[in-house]
């Protein structure tokens, strides 16, 4: 049988391991978070880093926090990268501007009406003031008309106001008109064909109503990009006091 004294004593030994364990135990606890805290404190204070650097355990989490920072700046170099190198142009690609021809003048003759597209001007057949968008080139009946550069033969065609008129398409969106035509025309002249500049496409006539009563001429216009130009803008003219073969 046991002795009560004997008992007492091994239960004072059990309890006395109990708390040295416990005791042990919190004593590595609290080493544990007081490293974790100068770890911590690091970041903000360099004499902290510095002292945790001289430990071996210090050096061994310094050495794994900067590998992991190296490998992170690196993905993050790489991707930007990529994003530089595979970004979409936006330029737009330049485009040529049309190039106008060189122009001479459709007829021998001097401008004897000239260009008022805003400002109207009288009309002696009309007996009125109107805008003339065009220039009156002076001759006579059966006068040469030329192109005044070189095109493609637009359309042919009579106009019951303005006569007979022809025009041509040239480079750069520039159309010539040539009304007050004579009815008959070269043979070579026909929709589509392309003639030259001072290439004879006509002749002067008298079949438009609307400037029956002013002298022989040809009534000129043109265009460029479907807008009505002044002519005198884009070709010398001769003045009243050149001397010409009509």
């Amino acid at each position: 049988m046991n002795n009560p004294n004997n008992r007492k004593k091994d239960k004072e030994a059990q309890m006395r391991t109990i708390y040295l364990t416990l005791s042990l135990s919190l004593i590595l606890i609290a080493v544990l978070i007081a490293m974790s805290a100068a770890f911590n404190r690091s970041a903000d204070d360099p004499k902290d880093a510095e002292a945790i650097a001289t430990t071996d355990e210090g050096k061994q989490v310094i050495a794994e926090l900067t590998d992991e920072d190296v490998t992170t700046k690196e993905s993050e170099t790489e991707t930007t990268t990529t994003t530089t190198t595979t970004e979409p142009s936006t330029a737009e690609p330049s485009v040529a501007e049309p190039v106008l021809p060189e122009f001479v003048s459709p007829a021998a003759g001097y401008v004897m009406k000239s260009h008022s597209g805003d400002t109207p001007v009288f009309s002696a057949t009309m007996n009125d003031y109107r805008p003339h968008l065009g220039v009156d080139i002076s001759g006579s009946v059966g006068d040469d008309v030329y192109a005044c550069a070189t095109g493609t033969i637009k359309e042919i065609w009579e106009d019951p106001m303005s006569g007979n008129c022809i025009s041509i398409s040239h480079d750069g969106g520039a159309v010539s008109i040539y009304r007050n035509l004579s009815p008959s025309v070269p043979e070579n002249i026909t929709v589509g064909a392309t003639v030259s500049a001072g290439e004879v496409i006509g002749s002067i006539g008298d079949t438009s109503l609307l400037e029956i009563a002013d002298e022989p001429h040809v009534h000129f216009e043109l265009t460029i990009n479907g807008e009505q130009v002044d002519p005198a803008a884009y070709i010398t003219f001769n003045t009243a006091d050149t001397e010409y073969e009509g």
